[in-house]
């Protein structure tokens, strides 16, 4: 293939971005202190960038023993790639169901509370449960379990969707419907932040597509909506 600018290959996290910078660049760039986004190849999957940050940050946090000041800003990163995995899911089987509509293969169309939940969202069993609803109609595979079980374990610390964002927050109690204060640390939590992000690293090797033709979770969905995306061509 040729492009019409040079292309430079990306020496980091490929995973976050393809395409690189020019060695001038990548040099002017660390003295001047700035990110640099866009372009050939370096539009960035955000579910690996907020994952490659959580990871950069632990690891740090670890190694400077600083694992105490880093755990809630951490964690909230992990819990934000997971959301944005979720919803990358959900993107790619609600184009799948509507594609299979399309082509008259299906009537079957997720419902407007996972549209809108899919939209507007932050809760992460919401999410995943979606994922199986959905899944489950369309006749595809479920996700890995081992996803299931780390937001489970997440959401026995996070009290609150902004557990990891705000001290407090306020919660409608269903009888009454008066607001609650609730103070989102008001004893001492013990985060496992580094098993998470272990675990959290094993999931997305197991989900996340990363190179043409894997075998991931999310490979399954990119080979049958690329079926199904030809068919419309030719419909």
């Amino acid at each position: 293939m040729k492009f019409d600018k040079p292309f430079h290959l990306n020496t980091g996290n490929q995973s976050v971005m393809i395409g690189g910078k020019p060695p001038a660049i990548v040099k002017s760039d660390l003295e001047a202190g700035v990110a640099r986004l866009g372009g050939l190849g370096r539009h960035p999957s955000y579910f690996e960038s907020y994952l490659y940050s959580a990871s950069v940050l632990i690891e740090r946090g670890r190694v400077t023993g600083s694992l105490d000041e880093v755990g809630l800003p951490g964690f909230y990163l992990q819990r934000h790639s997971i959301e944005l995995l979720l919803k990358e899911l959900l993107g790619w089987l609600t184009s799948i169901s509507e594609l299979r509509n399309q082509l008259g293969r299906s009537v079957s169309k997720p419902s407007d509370e996972l549209l809108r939940d899919m939209r507007t969202s932050h809760d992460l069993t919401e999410l995943y449960d979606h994922v199986i609803e959905l899944a489950s109609m369309l006749s595809l595979s479920l996700p890995p379990d081992e996803l299931g079980s780390l937001i489970r374990d997440m959401e026995i610390l996070e009290i609150a969707e902004t557990w990891s964002r705000y001290r407090s927050s306020s919660k409608k109690q269903k009888n009454s419907g008066a607001r609650l204060h609730v103070d989102h640390i008001p004893d001492e939590v013990v985060i496992p932040i580094v098993e998470f992000q272990e675990r959290l690293d094993a999931i997305a090797c197991l989900t996340s597509s990363r190179e043409a033709f894997g075998a991931t979770y999310e490979d399954e969905f990119v080979e049958v909506w690329s079926e199904l995306n030809a068919a419309i061509e030719n419909y």
